[in-house]
């Protein structure tokens, strides 16, 4: 799959589609530990050490071999969920909406 305007729910539903999502996205990542998935990265910057719980790196020739390493996070949807929303209602106190 790539990047080429897809709509949200279609990105979601092939990421929740298997048990192990290999890929360079920093968001497919992030989607695929919300949804409870092993993941296996293939980082193009520095931006993918950021995660809560670091997923498999591996390189784009290497990626196959890395597959059997990569873990599975409890899904955090629920509780990422709950951060977002108490950041919403934090911005807008501050705002005064």
């Amino acid at each position: 799959m790539t990047n080429s305007m897809r709509p949200s729910e279609y990105a979601i539903n092939f990421i929740a589609s298997g048990k192990t999502v290999v890929t360079s996205s920093y968001h497919g990542v992030y989607w695929a530990q919300l949804l409870g998935r092993r993941v296996v990265c293939i980082p193009f910057n520095n931006k993918f050490e950021t995660f809560q719980f670091s997923p498999k790196m591996a390189d784009p020739k290497g990626w196959l071999h890395a597959i059997p390493d990569a873990k599975c996070t409890e899904p955090l949807l629920e509780e990422y969920r709950a951060l977002n929303t108490a950041f919403a209602q934090h911005a807008m106190e501050v705002l005064n909406v």
